[in-house]
């Protein structure tokens, strides 16, 4: 027996005349060792064999013992999605009816025995019709059964939606973690059922951000989700506009963000509190970015008899007495800026705004901002010491 190969098409060979199965079988064997044929002659045989989850395709003729093929692909869709060609020994409208309902995912108008003879035939050219069907329909299943796998392998949740009924019409696995449902428990719910109901998130404005996304052709946002137990989270919501079996839908791609936000309030509280600590500050806090004032605190301000608003953006030199302390500070805010030294304390004599002098003490350290090297530091008076 020859091996198996890699990707081989596995066909269910089914039909009351077990001769006609062997040809069957003889013509695919004949195009290759990538066609696996096994054969049954009745209802319970194959139906066991695709049980057993090792059958690509069921190619059956009209009539098996115990049914007819119709009633073996009934008995098949109870339980198997497995693909399925039926042979039906005619193409009347009633018969091709019959069959598309049962789930037949092809079905040719002759019988299984009439296609050994028209293949055996030498006077008549009878294309290799079955062996191209059942490679384009395995083919197909496997590419469908590959992007379903990569779908519910995503890391974030995804949602077919109906544009304008929002209802739910496919979701991944990790749609159904997130949101605590099943798959068939989530296939009954609408996108309003999933998004939190209060404040800017409402189930109206869900609706819109659908339109919105069907007008545009996507749509980026960040809301509010809801999960069966009432739990509200954060999301970013990404929805695009997507044709899917011919209809129009709306495929939405879900991010969980609960902790991206957490970590955002935490940093504006912290911020909140920093800035309330250095605006009450008993000493003068400062910033020095490119020569220039780019931060005083209103303990500075006053200190140097200014405003904020008129510190702000002004080279501190002005503000000293001596050109001795002005080459001295003018060289200390050089070595912080080049990253000579990292921080400097020392003392100089200021003048304020009102030209009374003052003796200040200042220690800087050089910082790491976004837009580049500053100095911050602090200033006292040493009068009030």
């Amino acid at each position: 027996m020859e091996p198996i190969s890699e990707g081989a098409y596995r066909v269910l060979l089914a039909d009351a005349n077990e001769d006609v199965l062997v040809s069957v079988k003889g013509f695919l064997r004949d195009r290759g060792p990538e066609f696996d044929v096994r054969l049954s002659t009745d209802v319970d045989g194959a139906v066991e064999a695709v049980a057993e989850g090792n059958v690509d395709c069921v190619v059956s003729g009209e009539k098996v013992e115990d049914g007819s093929g119709i009633n073996l692909l009934r008995e098949m869709r109870a339980e198997s999605e497995v693909p399925f060609v039926l042979f039906l020994g005619d193409l009347s409208s009633e018969r091709a009816k019959e069959a598309i309902e049962a789930g037949a995912t092809d079905y040719v108008g002759m019988t299984l025995a009439e296609f050994v003879a028209a293949v055996e035939d030498p006077g008549r050219e009878q294309p290799d019709i079955l062996a191209n069907r059942v490679r384009k329909i395995v083919d197909r299943e496997r590419a469908r059964t590959s992007y379903r796998e990569i779908f519910d392998k995503a890391n974030d949740a995804i949602f077919v939606e109906d544009p304008k009924t929002g209802d739910i019409l496919d979701v991944n696995r990790r749609m159904c973690e997130m949101h605590g449902y099943t798959r068939d428990e989530a296939l009954d719910l609408n996108v309003r059922d999933v998004s939190a109901d209060n404040g800017g998130f409402t189930p109206e404005e869900a609706l819109e951000n659908l339109e919105t996304a069907m007008e545009e052709g996507s749509h980026v946002f960040e809301w509010k989700n809801v999960t069966k137990n009432g739990k509200e989270f954060w999301v970013e919501v990404s929805l695009k506009r997507a044709t899917i079996g011919g209809n129009e839908r709306i495929l939405a791609i879900v991010r969980d963000i609960s902790e991206q936000k957490e970590r955002e309030r935490r940093l504006k509280e912290s911020e909140e509190k920093f800035r309330a600590l250095v605006e009450q500050s008993l000493v003068g806090i400062y910033v020095v970015k490119d020569g220039v004032f780019d931060y005083v605190n209103p303990r500075f301000a006053e200190i140097v008899g200014e405003s904020v608003d008129d510190l702000v953006g002004e080279s501190p030199l002005q503000y000293v007495a001596t050109e001795e302390d002005r080459e001295m500070m003018r060289e200390n805010i050089r070595k912080r800026e080049r990253g000579e030294v990292d921080s400097i304390r020392y003392s100089f004599t200021a003048v304020t705004a009102d030209g009374e002098k003052k003796e200040l003490e200042v220690h800087g350290t050089r910082i790491e901002l976004p837009d580049g090297p500053a100095i911050a530091g602090a200033l006292v008076d040493r009068d009030e010491l």
